[in-house]
């Protein structure tokens, strides 16, 4: 079985990646405070319209049946949500920020790749279902809105999320997320 690691804790060495500020400050910091040591701000609580991106670069070449991305994620402030894309190399590249007109936001909506977004405000023309809600969007589409349920997604507390995907004959992908519990940190 074919396996690679992108790994970044933003405490020792991991994946090369690329931050970009876009629109206001301040631009991506690393500070310490997270649940498990250092994280990345990809925005400050205060900032409207902040745009902020990660990329990592591709660790490994090949094609693989399954896709695992886990992560700790906060939502405070004026923040519509954050959202989070799996983009197809052969399109984009296989390292660095990449320029997506009208940056995406909480609504991953990237030509050949796969998004999640995580979404805390009701925008009509979005046709959200709730401001606590899941999306999941493909090759530029939003397909489907999922409510967040018992998980408030703004609730400032960190929340722990893992999505999973097997590509083939069409794309399988689960998401889930719950709070991150004292005894976890």
């Amino acid at each position: 079985m074919l396996q690679a690691d992108t790994v970044q804790n933003f405490d020792a060495g991991g994946t090369a990646y690329d931050l970009a500020q876009n629109n206001v400050n301040p631009a991506p910091a690393i500070v310490a405070g997270g649940p498990t040591g250092n994280f990345l701000r990809l925005a400050a609580a205060s900032a409207a319209q902040n745009v902020n991106t990660i990329a990592f670069t591709k660790s490994d070449a090949g094609t693989y049946k399954l896709i695992t991305a886990d992560f700790d994620l906060r939502i405070t402030g004026q923040a519509d949500g954050m959202g989070f894309a799996l983009l197809d190399t052969f399109t984009w590249g296989q390292a660095g920020a990449i320029a997506v007109q009208g940056q995406f936001y909480q609504e991953p909506n990237i030509a050949a790749s796969l998004g999640v977004g995580f979404d805390v405000f009701s925008n009509v023309e979005d046709g959200d279902l709730n401001a606590n809600h899941v999306s999941i969007h493909f090759n530029g589409t939003k397909l489907q809105d999922f409510d967040a349920g018992t998980v408030n997604l703004k609730s400032g507390q960190w929340i722990h999320a893992k999505i999973i995907v097997r590509p083939g004959g069409g794309y399988w992908t689960s998401v889930s997320f719950s709070p991150r519990m004292a005894e976890r940190l």
